[in-house]
């Protein structure tokens, strides 16, 4: 499974909040610093899919705000995921 994302680092709290232009709008507590927000990115969707860190992949845009995740095998989806075509390939 494939999913558009677009991120939010250094907030508050982590946490998906709706969805941005044509991707899912993530909030993550983690900064934008040495690659910790991806970490937080790959910990947060893997929880949410129930699947292992090294089934998350970022495909594109590691330094960008925008980034397209592969989910390999997920396990449970997340009520917060939709079946819009946009977002999800």
């Amino acid at each position: 499974m494939q999913l558009f994302c677009w991120i939010q680092a250094g907030a508050q709290k982590t946490e998906v909040v709706g969805q941005y232009q044509d991707c899912y709008k993530i909030k993550l507590q983690a900064p934008a610093i040495d690659g910790k927000a991806n970490q937080a990115l790959i910990a947060f969707l893997s929880k949410s899919f129930a699947v292992p860190q090294s089934h998350v992949e970022i495909l594109q845009g590691l330094s960008k705000k925008k980034k397209r995740i592969q989910i390999q095998e997920p396990c449970t989806k997340p009520a917060w995921l939709c079946t819009s075509p946009e977002i999800l390939l």
